[in-house]
């Protein structure tokens, strides 16, 4: 089966402090996130942390939990989705930010998937690609976020 996993990237102009801060605080999060999330009772990540996706009634329909937390350095989120019947491996399908200092910048990247690897995989990646806008504005809102917290 082909692959289905997103992959991004981006260069900010800031340091991977300051990007750090954007992408694990909840305020920012809410800014920056195409999805509806809420931590649970939390207000930044943390390793096992858990993070709810909601739908606009506020259903939670994935819980994710921080399964690799390296401050300035990489972020995971390994999702469980509430139509599995049984627990997915956080090794088979993950949410992964790994930030590398550039001089004064980070190069930032994204990667989520591989939903080809998870029980109903086709329908979550359409639904996923149908949850976000098509130009992806995530990774620029992030950057706008850590470059204007920087000045």
């Amino acid at each position: 089966m082909k692959e289905l996993t997103s992959y991004e990237s981006i260069d900010i102009q800031a340091s991977p402090v300051r990007v750090w801060e954007v992408l694990t605080k909840l305020s920012y999060m809410k800014q920056w996130s195409q999805l509806l999330v809420a931590f649970a009772g939390e207000q930044e990540l943390h390793e096992g942390a858990k993070i709810h996706w909601v739908n606009e009634k506020g259903d939670i329909y994935c819980e994710g939990t921080v399964t690799d937390f390296e401050p300035q350095k990489k972020l995971r989120v390994s999702p469980q989705f509430t139509s599995w019947t049984q627990p997915v491996s956080p090794d088979i399908i993950a949410s992964l930010f790994t930030l590398h200092k550039d001089g004064k910048n980070t190069h930032l990247k994204f990667s989520y998937g591989d939903f080809a690897k998870v029980p109903d995989g086709s329908r979550l990646w359409e639904m996923y690609l149908d949850s976000i806008d098509p130009t992806n504005k995530e990774l620029s809102e992030i950057k706008r976020l850590a470059e204007d917290a920087g000045s």
